[in-house]
């Protein structure tokens, strides 16, 4: 039989906060960055290798300068940039929410938890997305970035 103290529920464990700082700051500097220094004018941010070997625009180009534009509150200019990054946004905005309220209510280990159909929806969109913007018509011109 159990006594009381045996059905108690233990005390949380402390967790590191040191890695969460890390990275919020990683990511703060990382936005400073961005938003002090166009992509367009800064020579120091990555290329894309794909864009670079072939001539073909990945799902992820142009999404530095979409970042950079919807810093500075352009969004039309972003949704030129990189359409499939903007209109991630908000779904990785939820994710990182609810990632957020499991962390500071002490769940362990919490994923992000969007299971199969989330990664193949997300990998569908970028398959889909990167085909579209290279295909040789006039109409699909309009989602490749600018430059």
């Amino acid at each position: 039989m159990q006594t009381v103290e045996e059905t108690e529920i233990a005390p949380r464990p402390r967790r590191r906060l040191a890695p969460r700082i890390l990275v919020a700051c990683v990511l703060a500097s990382g936005a400073i960055t961005l938003y002090c220094f166009p992509p367009a004018e800064s020579g120091f941010y990555p290329r894309c290798v794909l864009h670079q070997l072939t001539g073909f625009s990945c799902p992820g180009c142009g999404a530095t300068r979409a970042l950079h534009h919807l810093l500075h509150g352009r969004l039309l200019a972003a949704v030129q940039s990189n359409l499939l990054l903007v209109a991630a946004l908000p779904w990785i905005a939820v994710l990182a929410l609810r990632w957020a309220a499991r962390e500071l209510r002490g769940v362990p280990r919490p994923g992000l938890d969007i299971g199969y159909r989330g990664i193949a929806l997300a990998l569908g969109a970028m398959i889909l997305f990167g085909l579209f913007r290279n295909l040789p018509f006039d109409v699909c011109r309009w989602c490749l970035p600018p430059g």
